[in-house]
Formats: C-alpha cells, structure tokens, sequence
C-alpha cells in the first residue's frame, strides 16, 4: 500500500513532496515507456534515454536514483501520452518551476534549499523541503557533470530545436536555460491541478 507522499508510475513507487501548492516527484524518473529508445538506439531527433554511462544498476532505481536521462522528444512524447502513461501527473511547465522557485523563496536561493546534502563534489544543498535533486549530470554524446550539475526538461519550447530547462549547480540559484532538444536531462513530474 502507498503511503502518504508516495505515488507509483510505470510499476516503480516514489517519494513525492508538496511544496506550496504543487505536488511533486522528490525523485528523478525512471521510466522505460513505448516508443523511447533506451541506450543510444534512434537519431538524435526520435525519443531516447539514458543511464549515466549506460550503467543502470549503479544510476538507475536500484542505484543511487539518479533515473534515466531523457531528451526533449522523449519528454514531449511522454507529456503527450500523459492521460495513460502518467496519469495524474505531467512534465512540468516553465510558468510551474517558477512557481516552485518562489515558494521557497525565489530563483536565486533555490537551488540550496532543492539540493540533496549528499553526492555533491560541492556545493551541496540543504535538502529542508525534501525534493532531493542529485547531481545527476547529463549526455549530449558524452557523458558530463556527474557530481556537480542536474538538468530538469520542461515541457516549454523555445523553438524548433530548443527547449527549456532548470539548471542546479554548485551556487545557490535555480537557472533557466534554452538547451538543444537531442541533449539528455533529468526529469521531474508534477501532479496535476485538481
């Protein structure tokens, strides 16, 4: 049975945190759904993701959590498919990480009070809102910035070959950013509005 702050996707049970008046996953996704390629099969522009170094059983669930990488076409196929892959939650937008950036007291301190206190080479956070982000890294034909970076997908084009995402380091800020959509991130879920 779950228990209060847990909900299942895809078969896996995960901690979610409410924080202001969002409901959250506190950990990354790891979901393996029809139609993404998972380990570098597909063109940089059709659906994929990846364990860290193609190594699951260290990044993936059974590991330290960090879940799969995902590009944009995966993060648009997924949000797309939301009624029955995930349903109740969905890919957040920007407008909704901006939300959570002022509940907890703006973009500029955010990313200290969103970092786990662990896994970080530096600039380890305080964790005091339990949303845990792991310095996950990300793939963009190389593997890079395991210890000391996380990027959060947010289902917000820019345009044709650019997407939105969050960025958390080793400073205290939550950061916006364009990046290209054949690029691999974390991703985190957002329950749906009532």
């Amino acid at each position: 049975l779950l228990t209060p702050g847990e909900d299942e996707i895809g078969g896996k049970t995960y901690r979610t945190v409410t924080i202001g008046s969002q409901t959250w996953l506190a950990e990354n996704l790891d979901f393996k759904f029809s139609g993404c390629n998972i380990g570098g099969s597909g063109t940089p522009s059709t659906p994929n993701a990846w364990y860290y170094n193609n190594n699951e059983t260290t990044y993936g669930w059974e590991g330290k959590k960090y879940g799969l990488l995902y590009n944009w076409h995966a993060v648009k196929l997924l949000n797309d498919n939301r009624s029955t892959l995930i349903p109740g939650w969905h890919v957040p937008s920007t407008t909704e990480w901006d939300a959570l950036a002022n509940a907890v007291g703006g973009k500029s301190t955010a990313g200290t009070v969103l970092k786990s206190a662990t896994e970080w080479t530096s600039g380890a956070g305080t964790d005091v809102y339990g949303f845990t982000a792991f310095p996950s890294g990300y793939y963009y034909g190389n593997f890079d910035y395991l210890g000391s970076r996380t990027n959060f997908w947010t289902s917000t084009e820019n345009d044709s070959k650019f997407a939105y995402y969050r960025c958390l380091a080793t400073g205290t800020s939550l950061d916006s950013i364009n990046l290209n959509k054949t690029y691999c991130c974390s991703v985190r879920l957002v329950k749906d509005s009532a």
